[in-house]
């Protein structure tokens, strides 16, 4: 447990923080026992709950709570990991995709979190640890508290689409790097590297585009209890995730170009070489035929023991029709181009 302006932690009751938050003052952290029977926050003061939902006491705390509606309640429990968005008179329950972080500190693969937000208190929900609510908390410590629940949760969509921007400037950079090494001819590995550029952009497509969409969802139907300028916040934030959504879509469309040309440079070296094979084809069929005549043992034939110089004559007849065979050829593929 931390005190001190820190979040106080308690791992079993499944409480991973609390806040008290109120604007240009910092967040007062909350303990389990006072997240009970806590009473409504003062006029222009908020609560913010993040809970492990894999925890029973968190799940048992949910489904006692004030004011929830019952949808949200069974959205914010679903295992499942379709998204959801539910909507009332009083506030909006919405599924957003984040980072997942490793015990090491590193991010991983996308998870699921689920936001509920109302005019008192903003509650987070997750299986997993998540980037996005890592680093809103520690704005909250460092005493950046935004205006609302509201302005709360749109802070939390901020940095969900920072962090997928993050990996999309990534990826991007990655087709840089790939498309380089295609004008340089460098295409050791390369087929690999292009698809799984590709499931990447595939990936973060499939990431981006739910949560712009129910985003936009969110802000035609939710304008009528939204302050102006959290309708504002909320139109940018939708712009956002736009600008967002297209990047991901342009290096979707990159990698699958540069997949595209990968292929057609590869069909194009495949058939100069088939080109290649088959005129030496050509050209040596007859004097295969010529040396393997010759070369048969039967009785009576030309050019045999009583004629000393046999080799010679038949080395040239090998030559002359291989010579007339190649000419043949070179005025055939000439008058065709």
């Amino acid at each position: 447990m931390k005190m001190d302006g820190k979040p106080i932690i308690e791992v079993d009751s499944g409480l991973i923080h609390a806040y008290a938050l109120r604007p240009d003052q910092p967040g007062q952290p909350l303990s389990w026992e006072q997240c009970q029977n806590l009473p409504e926050p003062e006029e222009g003061s908020y609560h913010w709950f993040h809970l492990n939902i894999a925890m029973q006491p968190a799940k048992r705390w949910l489904n006692a709570a004030k004011g929830l509606p019952e949808a949200a309640v069974e959205a914010m429990l679903d295992n499942d990991n379709h998204p959801h968005m539910v909507l009332s008179h009083s506030g909006f329950l919405l599924t957003l995709n984040d980072l997942n972080i490793t015990l090491d500190g590193e991010t991983e693969a996308i998870g699921i979190l689920r936001v509920w937000v109302d005019r008192h208190r903003m509650i987070t929900v997750r299986r997993s640890p998540k980037l996005a609510t890592q680093r809103l908390l520690t704005q909250i410590e460092r005493g950046v508290v935004p205006d609302s629940s509201v302005a709360l949760f749109l802070e939390l969509v901020e940095q969900v689409a920072d962090n997928l921007s993050r990996l999309t400037g990534t990826l991007l950079r990655h087709i840089d790097i790939a498309e380089d090494a295609l004008l340089a001819g460098r295409t050791h590995g390369l087929r690999q590297r292009l698809g799984m550029l590709r499931r990447e952009a595939v990936t973060l497509h499939r990431l981006v585009s739910p949560d712009r969409q129910a985003l936009a969802r969110l802000h035609a139907r939710t304008t009528h209890w939204l302050h102006p300028d959290e309708v504002e916040a909320f139109r940018q934030s939708f712009e956002d995730l736009n600008a967002l959504a297209e990047d991901v879509r342009v290096a979707q469309d990159r990698a699958k170009v540069l997949q595209d040309e990968f292929s057609a440079l590869m069909a194009e070296e495949t058939n100069r070489n088939l080109y290649t094979l088959s005129i030496a084809s050509v050209v040596l069929l007859p004097m295969t035929l010529v040396t393997g005549y010759f070369g048969m043992n039967t009785g009576g034939l030309p050019l045999g023991n009583e004629i000393g110089n046999g080799t010679v004559v038949a080395t040239l007849i090998m030559l002359i029709v291989g010579i007339i065979t190649g000419l043949w050829v070179h005025f055939f593929f000439k008058r065709k181009g």
